[in-house]
């Protein structure tokens, strides 16, 4: 505590009463630093028909990539979507779609956030991010996929062109072995 009569230095970082308009000293925000390190996240909840809309009229190449925080495959694949966007961005847009939610009214889509923002946050997935509202099951229905993890491929128009799922022909898929040698030859 410093005596009255002595003054503070300059930029010493302590407030006065005066300075503050609050009588004592403020604290810093402990989160500031957190908030700094992590890179900033933007998560969105939307139906899966607002998500489809989205993807169809980007004007260019659409990735759309359905995962869930339960599902390893899909956790091990990820890092490979965000790498995708940070190397061709500019040319191919890149969307992540949880699914986690699967239709309980006792676990809403609100519940999920939290988890899947933070691995988000850990995978530094800067693009376009979803939690979707609409139950998986209806998802995989509406898109016809027996399961996750899954790989839709949009063209320029709108179109999907490509389904990238664990069964079949694609099963086993990864992004470096069949999702981004598909894309060259769409010219992206």
């Amino acid at each position: 505590m410093q005596l009255p009569d002595t003054p503070l230095p300059e930029n010493s970082g302590e407030s006065t009463e005066a300075d503050s308009g609050k009588g004592g000293l403020e604290m810093p925000d402990l989160n500031d630093a957190a908030k700094q390190e992590s890179p900033a996240v933007d998560l969105r909840l939307a139906s899966w028909k607002e998500v489809e809309a989205k993807a169809k009229s980007t004007g260019k190449v659409t990735v759309v990539d359905l995962w869930s925080t339960s599902c390893a495959p899909c956790i091990k694949e990820f890092p490979e979507l965000v790498k995708l966007h940070r190397e061709r961005g500019d040319q191919i847009a890149c969307f992540a779609v949880s699914v986690d939610y699967d239709g309980r009214k006792t676990r809403p889509p609100e519940t999920y956030t939290e988890m899947v923002t933070e691995f988000l946050a850990s995978k530094k997935a800067e693009f376009p991010n979803f939690l979707c509202e609409t139950p998986s099951d209806e998802v995989f229905s509406t898109v016809d996929l027996p399961s996750i993890p899954a790989v839709l491929v949009f063209d320029e128009e709108g179109n999907l062109v490509k389904r990238f799922i664990d069964v079949g022909e694609t099963a086993g898929f990864t992004y470096e072995s069949h999702v981004r040698p598909f894309l060259e030859t769409l010219g992206s």
